[in-house]
């Protein structure tokens, strides 16, 4: 024999509320998570080509700094900037 469970009004309710919350964190929240998670790595690997473009300018124009110091050198502006911005 199969046996039914008996479920009141607000247990009805609360499974209907928790369902629901938890198709709106499936659709808007992680949506939008996963969003920011592929413009925040966007922007990281943008960054670090453009350091890199940036040192290799360096090295080009003056090859004073070309032995690895344009890396050393940009390295020390932004450290720099970000003490700037932190502060």
């Amino acid at each position: 024999m199969v046996s039914k469970k008996k479920s009141s009004v607000f247990e009805k309710v609360e499974a209907e509320v928790m369902e629901a919350a938890e198709d709106y964190v499936k659709k808007k929240v992680v949506r939008r998570a996963v969003k920011l998670g592929e413009f925040s790595v966007l922007a990281l690997l943008a960054l670090i080509l453009i350091s890199v473009g940036i040192a290799q300018l360096i090295g080009f124009y003056y090859p004073q700094f070309d032995n690895g110091l344009n890396y050393l050198f940009l390295g020390f502006l932004m450290m720099i900037a970000g003490f700037i911005i932190r502060a």
